[in-house]
C-alpha cells in the first residue's frame, strides 16, 4: 500500500499542514503560513528553525510488514544529529538517523512484526524530514489514530526539542503521549516572549496551551522589556484561545543561573513570568525548577539543554503537575 498525500495527511498528527514539494517530497508544517511569513521578515534563523519537525508524527493501526520512505533531511538548528525512531504498539523498535551531518537524502525499510499493530513514527526535531514513497508492504489497512486531547507546546530551544537524540524523548513528545494528545510544538530555539508569533487561526482548536519561555529574556532583555513582552504575550494568547487552559511553565534551573543579568536575578525573572501569567483570566503558573535535577549529568552542554535523560525528568514532573489540572 503507497500512501497518498491525502492519506499522510490523515495519519499525521503535529503538524498544522501536509503539503507537497515541487519536487515530489511531503513536507510538513507546525506553523502556520501566516506565523512562517512572519519569522521570515522579523527573524531569518527564527524562519529557518520554523521547518523543523519538532513533535511531528506518523501514526496508526496497520497490518503491515514493514514501513518503507525515502526521505531528505535537511538542517533546521543550530545541531547537526537528526533520528527517527519508529515505535510498535509503544514500544521503540528503530532508531534511524546520522550525528553529524548538514543533510541527507535515503531510503528506509522498517521491519514490522506480523498481525495488527498500532505503529508510530516520530520526525527529527531539529531536521526537516520530508518523504515521498511511503510503502505500508502487504497492509490492506491503515487506520489513523485519534486522540483524546490537542496540545499546543509554545517555548523556547528546550520546548523545540534541544538536545533530544532520541525524537520521541522530548519533554513536548513524552508529555503528549501519556496525556494521550495530538501535539502542535511550536517551540523555537533562542526564542523569547514574542506576541507577534501567535495565531489564534491554526486550524487546530488546542484544549491545553503550555508556555516555556523566559530563560532567553533573562539572558537578552531589559527587565522593562522583559515585562512587557511576557504581559503582551499572555493578553494575546488568551484572546487568541479563550477557552483553552493554559499553564505558564516557569523555567528549569540553569547553571548560571547565579547572573544577574539586566533583567535581574533567575528568581526575579521567574516572577516577572508569573505575575504576567496571573494577570490573565485561566493561566496556571507551575514552577518546573524541581523537574530536572540541578546536575550538568542530565544537561547535554552541562548547564541549559537537557539531554534524554533531563527530558524524561522533566516530562514526569510536568505530568504530575498538570494531571492535578485536567
Amino acid at each position: 500500500m503507497k500512501l497518498t498525500t491525502k492519506d499522510l495527511q490523515a495519519l499525521t498528527h503535529g503538524a498544522v499542514s501536509v503539503k507537497d514539494t515541487a519536487d515530489g517530497y511531503t513536507a510538513f508544517y507546525r506553523f502556520s503560513d501566516k506565523q512562517m511569513a512572519y519569522y521570515e521578515t522579523t527573524n531569518a534563523e527564527f524562519y529557518t528553525k520554523s521547518f523543523g519537525t519538532a513533535c511531528v508524527r506518523l501514526e496508526m493501526v496497520t497490518d503491515a510488514t514493514a514501513l518503507s520512505f525515502s526521505y531528505r533531511a535537511k538542517k533546521a538548528a543550530s545541531r547537526r544529529f537528526f533520528y527517527f525512531d519508529l515505535f510498535v504498539d509503544g514500544v521503540m523498535i528503530a532508531h534511524e538517523g546520522e550525528d553529524d551531518t548538514d543533510g541527507k537524502t535515503d531510503t528506509v525499510t522498517l521491519p514490522l512484526p506480523a498481525g495488527t499493530h498500532r505503529i508510530a513514527l516520530y520526525l527529527p526535531a531539529l531536521f526537516s524530514l520530508e518523504v515521498k514513497d511511503v510503502t505500508l508492504t502487504d497492509a490492506t489497512f491503515a487506520t489513523p489514530v485519534a486522540k483524546k486531547l490537542r496540545l499546543l507546546a509554545m517555548g523556547d530551544s528546550i520546548t523545540h526539542g534541544y538536545d533530544a537524540v532520541y525524537a520521541a524523548l522530548s519533554y513536548a513528545n513524552i508529555t503528549a503521549d501519556a496525556l494521550d494528545a495530538s501535539v502542535i510544538n511550536q517551540g523555537i530555539g533562542g526564542e523569547i516572549f514574542n506576541p507577534g508569533i501567535i495565531d489564534g487561526d491554526l486550524g487546530f482548536a488546542p484544549d491545553v496551551i503550555t508556555v516555556a519561555y523566559g530563560t532567553n529574556d533573562y539572558s537578552k532583555c531589559t527587565r522593562n522589556k522583559f515585562t512587557e513582552n511576557a504581559t503582551a504575550f499572555y493578553a494575546q494568547l488568551r484572546k487568541s484561545f479563550p477557552s483553552a487552559k493554559i499553564f505558564a511553565l516557569l523555567p528549569i534551573w540553569r547553571g548560571d543561573n547565579h547572573r544577574v543579568t539586566a533583567v535581574g536575578t533567575f528568581t526575579e525573572a521567574k516572577e516577572i513570568i508569573r505575575a504576567a501569567a496571573e494577570a490573565q483570566e485561566g493561566v496556571t503558573v507551575i514552577d518546573c525548577d524541581t523537574f530536572v535535577p540541578h546536575l550538568p549529568a542530565f544537561f547535554s552542554d552541562k548547564f541549559l539543554h537537557p539531554n534524554d535523560l533531563g527530558f524524561q525528568c522533566y516530562a514526569a514532573g510536568l505530568l504530575r503537575a498538570l494531571q492535578k489540572h485536567l
